[in-house]
């Protein structure tokens, strides 16, 4: 636990022998440069925020109980999380 500022406490969690013991997706995050380049020559525009979509991945059943929380959605320090939520996203920004 680490005493925030306002003097509450925050539960910390260490994911690295998690992330070490979980096999890599190499699933491809989109480079800025060549997400911009796919812009030009068009009028309009459209961008999805997907920041509420990265916190909402969730866990299957089978794993939630290996975790020391009750947790169902996988916590932001989880290696695969970054790949995983550009999946749904591909269709979309192809």
């Amino acid at each position: 636990m680490v005493k925030k500022a306002n003097g509450k406490w925050r539960i910390c969690v260490d994911f690295r022998s998690l992330n070490r013991a979980c096999p890599k997706d190499t699933y491809p995050l989109p480079r800025i440069d060549t997400m911009v380049d796919h812009t030009v020559g068009y009028e309009v525009m459209s961008f999805l925020d997907a920041f509420s979509g990265y916190h909402q991945i969730w866990m299957a059943k089978g794993m939630r109980r290996r975790r020391l929380s009750s947790l169902t959605m996988a916590p932001i320090a989880t290696g695969s999380c970054p790949s995983v939520s550009r999946m749904p996203v591909l269709p979309i920004s192809a």
